[in-house]
């Protein structure tokens, strides 16, 4: 019964550093997602009138979603990485 109790012990010592590994991973998959939308950002800029025409939208919503801040990304885009 009590190498049972050890093997227990040393899994429950092992699980806060796999929670720091998921934690590290996520926030690398966060960053990661958020220089990508950022890319896909300025290059949004980048298209002219009848492009943006083409994907429907203008160029006020075009100017809108470049405009906002580095790493607002929708929880959305978060998921799909």
């Amino acid at each position: 019964m009590q190498p049972a109790v050890i093997q227990q012990s040393s899994r429950h010592q092992h699980r806060p550093a796999m929670d720091f590994v998921r934690q590290v991973v996520a926030r690398v998959a966060h960053l990661s997602t958020a220089l990508t939308v950022a890319r896909e950002r300025r290059a949004l800029m980048q298209l002219d009138d009848r492009m943006l025409k083409d994907i429907g939208i203008g160029r006020s919503e075009a100017y809108r979603e470049a405009s906002k801040p580095f790493g607002d990304v929708s929880n959305r885009r978060l998921t799909l990485y």
